[in-house]
């Protein structure tokens, strides 16, 4: 599971360690970061750090997730995501999750009427029943623990 720059955290651990998990749940990933410089710099060069909303990010992180090959990691993903998004989503674009509906082998997409960065509130009963069903198919989901030292 993952939300917003955590969703994205999700995509690249998810695809690495792919024979460790049934699946993935996905809300509004921040895939917006590998195109930072273009839609929030007008082009302009990252510089080496910066405040954006409530976070500093700096260059490298920014460079690090640009240059990952996200979308292919999620094209060799083949277990089930489930992805959710807000239509009125303020930093990431809905289109992004659109996209991602396209390299996702197996996706099930959700767009979430009028709900904002982070699906605000209005949806918990919906969310929780769906990941509950997600989470428990066929009881195949393994209680997994992992370390710094098994990411990193």
């Amino acid at each position: 599971f993952g939300a917003s720059q955590g969703g994205v955290a999700s995509i690249i651990t998810g695809e690495q360690r792919q024979e460790n998990i049934a699946g993935m749940i996905l809300f509004c990933p921040a895939r917006i970061i590998m195109d930072f410089e273009k839609e929030y710099l007008g082009g302009r060069t990252m510089p080496e750090k910066m405040k954006f909303s409530n976070m500093v990010i700096i260059r490298k992180y920014y460079t690090d997730a640009r240059d990952c090959g996200i979308y292919q990691m999620m094209e060799r993903f083949k277990k089930p995501v489930i992805y959710y998004h807000g239509s009125r989503d303020e930093l990431v674009p809905v289109r992004y999750a659109y996209e991602a509906e396209k390299h996702f082998p197996n996706v099930k997409l959700t767009i979430l009427k009028g709900a904002v960065h982070m699906l605000n509130y209005g949806f918990e009963e919906q969310l929780f029943t769906e990941m509950k069903s997600f989470i428990l198919k066929d009881n195949k989901m393994e209680k997994l623990i992992l370390t710094n030292d098994d990411i990193f």
